[in-house]
């Protein structure tokens, strides 16, 4: 609602070229209130979203219909609705510094407004992050309603060895007087400053770039699935990714990971940012990760800087060979730009946790396939329609690197695997001043297991009988092989798997084609299969192909309605059609993708010499229309209906973002999520495909942090 104010106050013409933006930049930087209990303890938790009169008691009065601060968009009916949310270790708040180990626990009095801090549990309350945004109506008092109304809110927030924060703030709805005339809709009573067309009012001034860094996600609800008579059946995860139909056998979500910084450019008119892509050079960052050896870890804007000097295939990294002073392996990773062939976060681990689903496990390496571009309100702190067209890469290399790892010693977390695989030791043994362990799988609990007991299949496991490629961290079956946490009454359930080579606590790659080589982690170790790195390359032989994917990002909430096709047999439940043969339920491939194209069989994605070096694609539809022209291919439809889970056959996704409020240029990042729903195809790996249930839609929700650069 916010937004639609600032948008519609932004086209109010003042003269022929001046527009008056009703906000006041003093006031955007101060939508904030500490609480008031204590300087050393006020960044714990903070109010974002309201503004205080000040005082030893924080009050915020807003009369009723005012816009500014009553977001039920009604005048004379006798209520306030304000709008805030709750955010904890602020790292801005001068005087204070949040806990090193983070917040012990956090709530809301009256509990009737739990849902303020109700989602800053379990890992999120170590993060500086915000809980969602939530309203609180005041009603005027009186028969005639015209006494003010109040409302008290007061947060908890403790930490260990510090007082805790206790904030508290009064919110008064004032009545309007009964001669008084409501404002026009998009208009405040706050202090007007004039925005001449071109000229910007960002709090702090015009930014030159914006930056979005993932967070790790926690365990909040960033959004749900609908089915038909059964509304919100199936929770979505902030923080976690979702992909397949009704039949996707792997146990989601699947962790995003946290670290990935992206950034693009900003045009400023008024509030309004039109956000544009960067290039290697304008977001630096960049480093060579194969090629010369010599430069190997170096700063690099395109390929060429990689690639030498070089005499001999020895001066090169492993897999590079040498011609004419460079190496044949070059590669600049460009981690933090936002223009065509720029990367997308860290390499993706996609673990198959389920019961012997290891195999099936991949490691997805994403790519812009276009140029980023889309618009922002600084004032809001809101992404809107950020198109970020992602080439996935998708690697399929046995699904596990490391069947048996060194634990401990010089060369902790490296492979140590023998040529007999799981069980056996490589020799010689890497693990110098360490020992060569089983990380593989373990025993699940029952029948007498022993906790702990190391397996590679389930006849190694005679008591319980099942072998799992995840263990429970802690909790009462702790070292007990699990599928995922719901198994680890009291703790949590950690992978075994390694689908892509990690950079581990030694800052060395395990696996992959830099096996041993030096490595700076990419993201935290928030699972088993991190920390990735993409210094870190998975094998190149596993290489399925790349898929297309039309990936949009918002700070607001979006939603994926899936269609029904008319016709005996046809497929209900459709959100991402592909043309297919509805009888076989295989899949078409033409050149580029297009229903006229010609046939094709390559690897999707790359190169095509059927198709003169386009890709050869599967076909997206909307409807079996249009899939005539596709011989044999007649049918728009997915591989199964539905999305994300069995439990019902899904009809709506919607996922929920949230803006990070008002940023002010050169000042601290702040908290922001940014979701999309997207189609995801079929790689034409039956493995893959039948794992993942491809095609099919996918969601995810990324919290971070928003900075608006000077």
């Amino acid at each position: 609602m916010r937004k639609r104010r600032f948008s519609r106050a932004i086209s109010l013409v003042i003269g022929a070229f001046a527009v008056a933006v009703t906000l006041s930049v003093a006031r955007q930087t101060a939508a904030r209130i500490l609480g008031g209990h204590g300087t050393k303890t006020d960044c714990f938790a903070v109010f974002e979203g309201i503004d205080s009169t000040g005082g030893a008691t924080p009050k915020v009065r807003c009369m009723d219909g005012d816009p500014s601060c009553d977001h039920d968009g009604d005048c004379h009916n006798g209520s306030c609705t304000f709008q805030f949310r709750v955010c904890i270790n602020q790292k801005d708040v001068s005087g204070c510094t949040p806990p090193a180990a983070g917040l012990k626990k956090i709530r809301t009095i009256p509990p009737k407004y739990h849902s303020f801090t109700g989602g800053l549990t379990g890992s999120k309350l170590t993060q500086t992050v915000c809980g969602d945004q939530g309203d609180v109506v005041v009603k005027l008092r009186g028969k005639k309603k015209n006494k003010p109304g109040r409302q008290q809110i007061r947060v908890f927030a403790q930490a260990n060895g510090a007082p805790p924060d206790s904030d508290l703030v009064n919110l008064f709805c004032l009545p309007r007087p009964t001669t008084g005339t409501c404002p026009a809709p998009g208009t405040t009573t706050t202090t007007t400053i004039p925005c001449a067309p071109g000229a910007c009012v960002c709090p702090g001034g015009t930014p030159s770039m914006l930056s979005f860094t993932t967070a790790v996600g926690g365990s909040g609800t960033c959004g749900h699935v609908d089915a038909d008579g059964n509304p919100n059946f199936f929770q979505l995860n902030c923080g976690g990714l979702y992909f397949g139909g009704a039949g996707v056998a792997v146990p989601l979500p699947s962790k995003v990971p946290d670290m990935g910084s992206s950034l693009t450019k900003v045009s400023c008119n008024c509030s309004t940012l039109t956000l544009q892509p960067t290039s290697p050079t304008e977001a630096g960052g960049n480093r060579c990760t194969q090629g010369a050896t010599s430069k190997r870890g170096g700063t690099c804007t395109t390929t060429a800087d990689c690639a030498g000097p070089c005499t001999t295939g020895a001066d090169c990294t492993p897999g590079g060979s040498c011609a004419a002073g460079s190496c044949s392996n070059a590669n600049c990773a460009l981690l933090q730009c936002t223009a065509s062939g720029c990367l997308f976060g860290p390499p993706l681990p996609i673990p198959n946790t389920s019961h012997n689903g290891r195999a099936t496990s991949t490691c997805v390496v994403n790519s812009l396939s276009g140029d980023a571009s889309g618009t922002g309100d600084c004032v809001v702190g809101s992404t809107s329609n950020l198109n970020v067209p992602l080439k996935s890469t998708i690697f399929l290399n046995g699904g596990d690197l490391m069947a048996m790892r060194c634990s401990g010693g010089a060369n902790d977390g490296a492979n140590c695997t023998g040529g007999g695989g799981c069980g056996t030791v490589a020799s010689p043994d890497p693990c110098t001043g360490g020992t060569c362990v089983n990380d593989t799988g373990r025993c699940a609990s029952g029948g007498g297991e022993v906790a702990d007991t190391p397996c590679c299949s389930d006849g190694d496991c005679a008591l319980s009988g099942n072998c799992e490629s995840s263990k429970c961290e802690s909790g009462s079956n702790a070292n007990f092989g699990c599928i995922t946490s719901a198994d680890c009454p009291g703790g949590t359930c950690k992978t075994l798997i390694q689908p892509c080579p990690i950079c581990g606590t030694t800052n060395k790659c395990n696996a992959g084609i830099n096996d041993g080589l030096a490595c700076t982690p990419a993201d935290s170790a928030i699972d088993g299969d991190y920390p990735t790195s993409h210094d870190c390359p998975a094998p190149a032989a596993g290489n399925l192909g790349s898929l297309p994917i039309s990936f949009v990002l918002d700070s607001g909430t979006i939603t994926k309605t899936a269609i029904d096709n008319p016709g005996t047999g046809e497929q209900s439940n459709v959100f991402c059609g592909f043309c297919k043969n509805k009888t076989l339920n295989t899949f078409g491939q033409r050149c580029n993708g297009q229903a006229s194209g010609a046939a094709c069989s390559c690897k999707i994605g790359t190169p095509c010499p059927a198709c003169s070096g386009a890709p050869c694609l599967p076909i997206p539809c909307t409807s079996n229309g249009d899939c005539t022209g596709v011989t044999g291919f007649t049918s728009c439809g997915q591989r199964t209906p539905g999305a994300f889970t069995n439990t019902d056959t899904a009809r709506t996704i919607v996922e929920q973002g949230s803006p990070s409020g008002p940023l002010t240029t050169g000042g601290p990042a702040k908290p922001a999520t940014l979701v999309s729903i997207f189609c995801i195809p079929l790689t034409f790996s039956s493995l893959v495909d039948g794992a993942a249930d491809l095609p099919g839609p996918g969601a995810v929700a990324l919290p971070g942090m928003a900075r608006a650069l000077p």
